[in-house]
């Protein structure tokens, strides 16, 4: 085990930084450090530190593979004179094995990004999209090598993407410019590895969350109007039979949390910045939305104000939040409970791994010197 009690600084968040999914979504930032670590840690509802990662990274994409590893793919690095937030956009691409729990390097993609969104493909292969570009590319686990597909219609940063049921995938969102809202959407066909526009969202914003649906549409929901600079409650669901949006909702609280689908088929909305409630940017509020009815509601609220966060399922049906602690949120109570030893970095990776624990990897530090992080830990249901 690394060596014992490293603790990073908590990452401030600025007015208008936006936090993401990262579940079938990617995530533009937001999610965990764990600070305090000793081998004696309980072995329940608690962080552990693991080896690190390859090479320090924040903002990458994270795929789980059929066969149980992860698939971690570009990011912002270290180098020389980059400042807090800066770094080189890396091409680099490494697999953690939960078998040993370490990372180990594979080939480079073909090209370098940053807030790129993926998706595991039906034959295996991972689609790895934009992330300062309009590009993609595959992974092949088989010969641990990418190569180019498709590209989209236009450069995309931090889109969110879903695995639709028949195989193809949606990227909905991602603007590149500075305060750039982007309601437009596309749908990759792995049969023809090409890109086609779909519908666009009925309202102009930058949404953060989006997630399949059990009857296979998709809900939209949350994020930010950089017009305003503000969080929004704007929810819209995607047909993917008519390639068109809708408007559902709204949110009760405006809010860019994260979205974690329940067994009984709602969709819990939990971990955003919001709009200053209970101080600047921070909100505890949660929404559990009711695809039946197309309407959210309250629940919780989260034991913390938070902002930046993720969300991840966990096998027994619970979700983990982080914000600026790590919760965990029981569908049965409707309560939140804080888990052990986690607190929050930005731009950290989360995988829910196919033995239950999650995966966490990277982030995003304040020192100016070096702010990407090599940090990983798993966190034990």
């Amino acid at each position: 085990m690394p060596e014992v009690g490293r603790t990073l600084h908590k990452a401030s968040v600025a007015a208008g930084v936006m936090a993401g999914v990262v579940l079938v979504a990617s995530s533009l930032l937001g999610a965990v450090y764990v600070s305090g670590w000793f081998s004696s840690a309980p072995e329940h509802n608690t962080f552990v530190q693991i080896g690190d990662m390859t090479t320090a990274r924040w903002n990458p994409t994270a795929t789980l593979l059929v066969d149980g590893r992860v698939l971690v793919a570009g990011g912002v690095g270290n180098g020389t004179g980059y400042g807090l937030g800066g770094g080189p956009t890396l091409d680099s691409a490494e697999l953690f094995d939960p078998k040993t729990d370490r990372f180990t390097a594979t080939a480079p993609m073909t090209t370098a990004r940053q807030a790129a969104t993926s998706a595991l493909l039906p034959n295996g292969q991972v689609l790895v999209a934009g992330g300062g570009t309009a590009s993609a590319e595959l992974y092949d686990p088989t010969t641990g090598k990418f190569s180019p597909t498709g590209s989209m219609s236009h450069s995309r940063c931090g889109a969110l993407s879903v695995a639709l049921q028949d195989g193809r995938v949606l990227v909905v969102g991602g603007g590149c410019d500075e305060y750039d809202n982007d309601n437009s959407s596309e749908v990759y066909d792995p049969a023809t590895g090409q890109f086609r526009s779909t519908g666009s969202l009925s309202t102009v914003w930058s949404p953060s969350s989006a997630i399949r649906l059990k009857d296979g549409r998709v809900l939209v929901a949350g994020g930010v109007d950089w017009e305003t600079t503000e969080r929004v409650s704007f929810a819209n669901i995607y047909e993917p039979g008519t390639g068109q949006f809708s408007a559902t909702g709204p949110l009760p609280t405006p809010q860019d949390g994260a979205a974690a689908l329940l067994p009984d088929g709602r969709v819990l909305i939990a971990g955003g910045c919001g709009n200053g409630f209970d101080g600047p940017l921070t909100t505890s509020s949660a929404e559990l939305y009711d695809p039946a009815s197309g309407s959210f509601r309250r629940t919780g609220p989260m034991q913390t104000t938070v902002c930046g966060g993720q969300s991840a399922r966990l096998a027994s049906g619970s979700v983990l939040v982080f914000g600026w602690d790590a919760e965990v949120y029981d569908p049965t109570t409707g309560t939140f409970h804080i888990a052990n030893g986690g607190a929050t970095s930005y731009g950290s990776s989360v995988t829910p791994l196919t033995d239950g624990r999650i995966l966490v990897a990277g982030g995003w530090s304040e020192d100016d010197y070096a702010p990407a992080l090599p940090w990983a830990s798993l966190y034990l249901p």
